[in-house]
């Protein structure tokens, strides 16, 4: 890249000899003008310091043109009246370097190759490379002179641009049979989506989106519905918006290449649809002296503290924080009869519906699961490759009317009702069983209704549900499921995993709703040789005394820790935690330790409300004195 004081030389030889000194092949070009100075014009453009300075020396008001394939230089050439009608916005999402044309337009130089082309890109957007040139700053016509508008870095040529220019020069993909936006395909493209890497910034983020959008395109998916899906996933600004246009604007293939028709149509007669059930007869309400009387019935739970018997458990949590391993884990276990983390566990029949991951995969996880806990073998667990198998999704849910059962939830039924005992139904992933229309997964009535119909399986077939869930990036970052309070609300157990800031081997796995019991404290879980374990006391050292000891020192300095402001990773008491046991416990996890130190005696919390007194946790108040000196702002209120 240039020196950005490059328009700041005294003179245009200076400037020329400069730009050849990064690299750049320059030649001259007539003073005022744009006509080469020399015999082969462009193809005479040099580096040589002796050849450039004869150049300009025999005429010192030369411009400096730019042999833009011999420098390894692209440029597109927006012109003014294309940057009046906003067609820029797209070409300066990512920054590059700038150069201001005398009429007003710009030069945006990028790494790379291009061919030159008039309009390919837009009315008013030229492209300069193979065979061309540019004048470089500060060279001069009448119209003024070519000054850094952008002093950035110049970063590789975007794909979209060179997709863009070569679309109809290479062969594309048909359309193949389906309808947009099918729900099947949109909830293939979340949760190929939700396995990239997330997007940053200025740092390449122009093009992945590019080729996320044009992965989206091919997979059925309507511009207006990529957008909404990307915007929300990526959390980048509107200013990025136009990329997505772009993909569909100018991507190879047809919409849809990579689409499949919909289940409906490609299983059509090959299951039959049992007709309706007959709905239950209803004698009326009881009265309330008839239910008093009966003995209570505890909750029967498969896991205790995690997983209900005979309903729907979601555990949700993003891309690539073990997951699909914690569920295969906690199956394999309840198929054994084996604890899970130390909890016994009621055994069951375990059946796991794989959407994301193939047989040999799950092979290859099982094995390592059994070896690790010395599991026996002929455990009755089934795994059903739903990838390979292409099987299907069970429901289909729209936002105008009740989840319609598709070919596949028959036959699974039918399954489970043939299995002698109750059977844990675990499935990878939601967004595979429930296929969702347009705007059904997030509309509130819809994913209640498609919850309460997974419930009815629960009851129907004997069975309980363990169901993944990816929430969305802003929802991962709040604790929720992202989309619509309904994710939030429709289960009646929800799990939530969460990587830990520090250690990418660590998860922490937190009851975040149960209807029918307390929420248990988190578990802090290590992944290692393909299991997840809880860190012993050894991993760990005292975090209970250490999370105590610090909060008593921040009592001491007047800056207590408080329940409403989050522990971060770096605020200062959290690492004097981390120096006195060795190991940062989460937020939430800090928090229980402290709410258990409360309520055995050695913490009190001061609400803050004497005005003398900031809010947080103290020592316990042992007399009426210390009760005294702490409503004055005494020893234990500062």
């Amino acid at each position: 890249m240039p020196d950005s004081n490059i328009t700041a030389l005294p003179t245009l030889r200076e400037a020329a000899i400069a730009l050849a000194g990064e690299g750049w092949k320059v030649f001259p070009v007539v003073p005022g003008g744009k006509t080469p100075l020399t015999e082969h014009g462009w193809k005479d453009a040099s580096t040589d310091p002796v050849q450039i300075e004869a150049w300009w020396s025999a005429t010192p008001d030369a411009n400096i043109g730019l042999a833009l394939h011999d420098s390894g230089v692209a440029v597109v050439d927006l012109d003014p009246p294309a940057m009046e009608a906003g067609a820029d916005a797209r070409f300066l999402v990512d920054p590059t370097w700038t150069v201001r044309t005398p009429r007003g337009g710009l030069h945006l130089y990028y790494e790379g190759e291009i061919a030159g082309t008039a309009g390919r890109l837009g009315h008013g957007i030229d492209t300069r490379g193979r065979g061309g040139y540019v004048l470089a700053p500060p060279s001069r016509t009448d119209a003024g002179e070519y000054r850094v508008e952008r002093d950035h870095p110049m970063t590789p040529l975007p794909g979209w641009i060179s997709a863009a220019l070569d679309k109809g020069t290479r062969s594309a993909l048909p359309a193949a049979p389906h309808e947009p936006d099918d729900p099947a395909n949109v909830a293939r493209a979340w949760e190929w989506l939700c396995r990239q890497l997330p997007l940053v910034p200025g740092h390449g983020a122009n093009d992945a989106l590019y080729r996320i959008a044009a992965r989206w395109r091919d997979l059925g998916a309507s511009v207006e519905t990529a957008a909404a899906y990307l915007m929300e996933w990526s959390g980048l600004g509107e200013e990025y918006r136009p990329v997505i246009g772009n993909a569909y604007a100018y991507a190879q293939n047809a919409p849809g290449a990579h689409a499949t028709a919909p289940a409906a149509v490609t299983f059509a007669g090959a299951i039959p649809t049992p007709p309706p059930a007959e709905p239950a007869a209803d004698d009326g309400p009881e009265p309330l002296d008839v239910l008093l009387a009966e003995p209570e019935q505890p909750v029967r739970e498969i896991v205790p503290g995690l997983i209900e018997r005979g309903i729907t458990t979601l555990l949700s949590a993003p891309g690539d924080s073990f997951k699909s391993t914690l569920a295969l884990q906690i199956g394999l276990c309840v198929a054994a009869g084996a604890p899970v983390w130390g909890r016994a566990v009621e055994q069951a029949n375990v059946l796991h519906l794989s959407y994301e991951d193939g047989r040999s995969e799950i092979a290859r996880r099982a094995r390592k699961i059994v070896s690790a806990l010395h599991l026996p073998a002929g455990i009755p667990a089934e795994i059903w490759d739903m990838r390979a198998k292409q099987l299907g999704p069970l429901l289909d849910v729209t936002d105008t009317g009740p989840p319609g059962e598709l070919p596949f939830m028959a036959r699974l039924q039918a399954h489970l009702r043939a299995r002698p005992g109750h059977t844990l139904l675990i499935l990878d992933s939601a967004y595979n069983v429930l296929r969702f229309g347009r705007d059904a997964r997030i509309n509130e009535d819809a994913v209640n209704a498609a919850i309460q119909r997974l419930d009815r399986l629960c009851a129907d077939a004997d069975c309980t549900i363990l169901a993944l869930y990816h929430p969305t990036r802003a929802g991962a970052a709040r604790g929720d499921a992202g989309n619509s309070t309904a994710w939030d609300s429709a289960p009646r157990a929800r799990l939530g995993m969460k990587r830990d800031d520090d250690r990418k081997d660590v998860v922490v796995l937190s009851v975040e709703k149960r209807n029918h019991g307390a929420k248990g404290e988190p578990i802090t879980l290590r992944y290692s040789a393909g299991l997840l374990a809880p860190l012993t006391a050894g991993d760990k050292g005292d975090i209970a005394g250490a999370v105590l000891a610090v909060a008593l020192m921040a009592a001491e300095r007047g800056d207590p820790i408080q329940k409403q402001r989050k522990l971060a990773a770096q605020d200062w008491r959290m690492v004097a935690i981390e120096q006195r046991a060795g190991w940062k416990p989460s937020d939430r996890e800090a928090k229980h330790i402290l709410a258990q130190a409360m309520a055995d005696g050695r913490l009190r919390y001061q609400g803050g409300t004497n005005g003398h007194q900031t809010a947080g946790y103290y020592p316990p108040i042992a007399s009426a004195a210390d009760a005294g000196a702490a409503l004055s702002g005494g020893a234990n209120g500062r």
